[in-house]
């Protein structure tokens, strides 16, 4: 029962969200998470510790039988600190597109450090799940159009959101440009 516990912490459910501690010994068993599709929770000692990605595991070269010393048990827990980071960062994702500046901000009231912010940051700009530049041209695109907001105020918007001004900038010439939005009408 401590091991799930532990688990539930991981998952950020209670408070804020902090480093993942992994103690050293033996890893037990590595099993598919029955509660995070995709992740594997690693058991050390016969105790749920962490919840990795696939790729993590990899990465990390973690099998069963594998003796866990304090620099494997801190990498471990940075990996699975930056894997909850990024579970949270798709759910937010999947909820609605954002820009990576908003995504660092809310990432970090979550309670998120901003190393770690930095780190689930790339992952999702390397996998192609976070582009500023397709996410201005969206939101140019339906704010422009439909919305029919001026180029000056689809600026701001984007600017609270944390695209870059020049990233912006081009990003709604582009559409008007495209959509043929008349800024005279």
């Amino acid at each position: 029962l401590e091991g799930v516990h532990h688990l539930v912490q991981l998952e950020g459910r209670e408070g804020p969200a902090g480093p993942v501690e992994v103690p050293v010994g033996r890893i037990t068993a590595i099993t598919a998470s029955p509660r995070a599709a995709g992740r594997f929770d690693l058991v050390v000692d016969g105790v749920p510790v962490a919840r990795l990605s696939i790729q993590g595991i990899e990465r990390l070269g973690l099998r069963i039988g594998l003796e866990i010393d304090e620099r494997m048990a801190a990498a471990i827990g940075q990996e699975a600190t930056v894997s909850r980071g990024y579970d949270r960062a798709m759910a937010m994702l999947a909820a609605r597109g954002r820009a990576s500046g908003e995504l660092r901000r809310l990432l970090v009231r979550k309670g998120e450090s901003p190393e770690v912010v930095d780190q689930v940051i790339q992952r999702l700009t390397i996998a192609g799940f976070l582009d500023d530049a397709s996410f201005a041209r969206q939101f140019a695109r339906w704010k422009g159009t439909g919305a029919g907001l001026s180029r000056r105020r689809i600026e701001q918007e984007l600017g609270r959101r944390g695209v870059d001004r020049q990233v912006a900038a081009e990003a709604i010439a582009e559409t008007f440009a495209e959509e043929n939005v008349d800024e005279q009408a």
